[in-house]
């Protein structure tokens, strides 16, 4: 599952907050930094085994599709996946955390 890391982040704060809890001490670009390098790592790691199948799915585009993100999972997975009940199991308002275009244009993994 790939999302902006912006909207992980603050994700991560608004749960944090919620909860009444703090998080670790660490500055967002610090964050982001050890995330994107963890996310590069199992990137390298997937496409040096051949034998593990993946599918690419973006967070975005499941929550605002997930009709079409439920039949790639169903062609992905086959049976015995319910894809019905992967398509009314998602809640497009829980995606309260957005990015901006500038954070998203940032906040994207490329891993090549």
């Amino acid at each position: 599952m790939h999302r902006n890391l912006e909207e992980v982040l603050k994700s991560q704060r608004a749960m944090l907050d919620r909860l009444g809890r703090r998080g670790a001490r660490v500055r967002d670009e610090e964050l982001m930094r050890a995330y994107t390098q963890q996310l590069v790592r199992v990137q390298k790691w997937l496409k040096d085994r051949p034998e593990i199948a993946v599918l690419s799915v973006h967070y975005a585009e499941a929550v605002e599709h997930p009709e079409a993100t439920a039949e790639r999972l169903a062609g992905f997975l086959g049976a015995p996946f319910d894809a019905a009940a992967a398509r009314t199991a998602v809640d497009a308002g829980l995606r309260r955390q957005r990015a901006t275009e500038s954070e998203a244009a940032a906040g994207e993994v490329q891993t090549g």
